[in-house]
């Protein structure tokens, strides 16, 4: 007998268009139109990079009130507010005149918007909404970044040919627009809001368990084995406990260690690629692939639905690295292609590999909040990365202490995600004695 179609993949779909459009236009085009934003505008690297720093950090910085929001509002409301108050920072950038105005609209209301409506939002309904399944909803939801992502270096390009930055900065804000009408009608947060189970399952209750065992129901379900299966199974870890665990630590760690490199390459990728002989066409191609590439690695981060997620992210992490430092010394397009490569295959399978050791670690009901904790503290980094690039660049005219410092803390992280064993629930030591 065929399964009736579970509601769940559309809730995948609609948290792939709400991810992708809602973060990938802005993240990537302020990197891409920043030489025409400095000249224009009279600011230094070191001030551009603090620009994208800042709007990396709030939209990381954001990500635990989501966790807070939803004791109040549902996670469509969240997405709805978020996506409205991003555009109005996006439409308000298209006017600015000073580092001051870019600060208040591009990195305050943008990153502040961008950090409640996507990520932390989108990754939970991935895990709300599957559980055997929850590797490959996640993966699909975050390919929508590289997907959309790929796209916007060619068609930044054409925008600033035919429109200019400013009238760009209009466009995507009109994207954020429509994202927020979008959630507004196809979002609903979890599979019991509409009678569903995870995965399409049919509906089973715990509590059917727990009478069996107290003799009021079949005898033969009330073993002594069954209940310790049933109580495991369904015991969720609190996000208090979750945060004092060295694997919480460890995981902070590999956070940090694949989102700075992929943000300091993102915002001044195509910096250093002028300055070493490209031209913008040929950045525009080369990041296009980049991008392009971390949606394979994004789709391949879902075996750690088959192999041990700690295993994958830390090779992930380790091949990220030496992506970065190959960038450094990219004077062909062979050579930066490759390092690019590395790059986004690394990021893409790390950056679904961790949400998916998040979720399988410490369960459903603390993964909005452990996860927005563990990516505001990787904000803190991610922010500090690009102006610490521009301004060691603006001091000494190269990049290379800063991409050989980020390549070592990449190489950090993926030791740290190999030493990240499942972590041991106390309740599970009580049952054990």
């Amino acid at each position: 007998m065929r399964r009736p179609f579970f509601y769940g993949w559309v809730i995948v779909a609609v948290a792939w268009v709400v991810y992708g459009f809602g973060i990938a236009p802005a993240y990537f085009s302020w990197g891409f139109f920043a030489p025409e934003i400095i000249e224009d505008l009279h600011l230094t690297r070191g001030e551009a990079g603090f620009v994208f720093g800042l709007f990396t950090f709030l939209y990381s910085a954001s990500s635990p009130l989501v966790g807070l929001a939803l004791i109040r509002w549902n996670l469509r409301t969240i997405i709805c507010g978020g996506s409205l108050l991003a555009a109005s920072g996006f439409l308000l950038l298209s006017q600015a005149e000073t580092l001051l105005g870019c600060l208040m609209t591009y990195s305050v209301l943008g990153g502040v918007g961008i950090g409640i409506s996507t990520i932390i939002p989108c990754q939970t309904l991935g895990s709300n909404w599957f559980i055997r399944s929850r590797a490959r909803a996640i993966a699909i939801i975050m390919t929508a970044g590289g997907v959309v992502g790929t796209a916007m270096p060619p068609f930044d390009k054409v925008m600033l040919d035919t429109l200019g930055w400013r009238s760009a900065w209009m466009v995507i804000g009109a994207i954020s627009l429509a994202v927020a009408v979008l959630g507004a009608l196809l979002v609903r947060d979890r599979p019991e809001d509409l009678g569903l189970a995870p995965d399409g399952d049919e509906r089973r209750e715990m509590s059917s368990a727990r009478k069996a065992t107290g003799g009021e129901a079949d005898s033969a379900k009330a073993s002594t084995a069954s209940l310790i299966t049933e109580v495991r199974q369904h015991h969720q870890w609190t996000a208090a406990e979750a945060m004092r665990t060295r694997q919480f630590f460890l995981l902070v760690v590999s956070g940090v260690a694949y989102a700075v490199p992929w943000g300091v390459v993102a915002a001044h990728g195509r910096l250093h690629m002028e300055d070493v002989g490209f031209s913008t066409a040929a950045v525009a191609g080369v990041f296009s692939m980049t991008i392009g590439l971390s949606i394979v690695g994004r789709l391949s981060g879902a075996i750690g639905d088959f192999l041990a997620p700690r295993k994958v992210l830390g090779v992930a992490l380790i091949v990220e690295a030496l992506g970065t430092g190959g960038f450094l010394f990219a004077t062909t397009t062979p050579v930066a292609s490759v390092s690019l490569a590395m790059l986004g295959l690394g990021f893409g399978v790390a950056y679904i590999n961790i949400a998916v050791v998040f979720s399988s670690y410490f369960g459903r009901r603390a993964f909005a909040a452990t996860a927005g904790v563990r990516i505001m503290i990787t904000g803190v980094f991610n922010g500090i990365g690009p102006w610490w690039a521009g301004q060691m660049y603006d001091a000494y005219q190269s990049y290379t202490v800063p991409f050989l410092t980020i390549m070592a803390v990449g190489l950090a992280g993926g030791l740290a995600a190999f030493l990240c064993w499942p972590p041991r629930h106390p309740l599970d030591e009580e049952i054990s004695e």
